[in-house]
């Protein structure tokens, strides 16, 4: 599906895109991620990509959702079980959301979405340890690069399509 097209996916993508952005600043402040923010995002974004699924006559799309929501539970639940919770659970619920975001809109953006929120915030982390900010053992905020690596996947795959639909690549 394309997340830049008009249609029943919209007020999904703004439910989801405001809930990620007000996670994102809940988990900076308190370095939390509240299931109750995630599971209101879920309840009323989701639905609305799967009315343009059905709408569109785009039902793989919903195995995709499925795919890149499971993808984001074993991944991030395998972490956070070898971790012992040291990868909070909020991670793993907000992994599942973006898996199944992601998934509905092309199934490989699910796992680059979220390697790519987990690379980011590897990179960042390994900085604020090497300019002494933190140290190894203190925990960083993870919903703020989860959510820009999964807007950053959409718009570098969005931007690409558009560039290949004016023959720029």
């Amino acid at each position: 599906m394309d997340p830049f097209s008009l249609g029943w996916h919209l007020p999904g993508l703004a439910v989801i895109t405001a809930a990620l952005l007000w996670l994102s600043v809940i988990d900076l402040r308190t370095k939390t991620l509240p299931r109750r923010i995630i599971y209101v995002a879920a309840a009323l974004g989701l639905p609305w990509l799967i009315a343009a699924s059905l709408v569109t006559s785009a039902p793989h799309s919903l195995l995709t959702m499925l795919m890149g929501a499971a993808c984001g539970l074993v991944t991030f639940g395998t972490v956070h079980l070898i971790t012992r919770g040291g990868f909070g659970a909020g991670d793993v619920r907000l992994g599942v959301l973006l898996g199944a975001v992601l998934g509905w809109m092309n199934p490989y953006y699910a796992p680059l979405g979220l390697l790519a929120g987990l690379t980011l915030a590897a990179v960042v982390g390994l900085i604020l340890i090497v300019t002494g900010t933190v140290s190894r053992h203190d925990s960083v905020a993870l919903g703020p690069f989860l959510s820009l690596g999964a807007i950053a996947t959409v718009g570098l795959a969005g931007l690409t399509s558009v560039q290949i639909s004016f023959g720029l690549l």
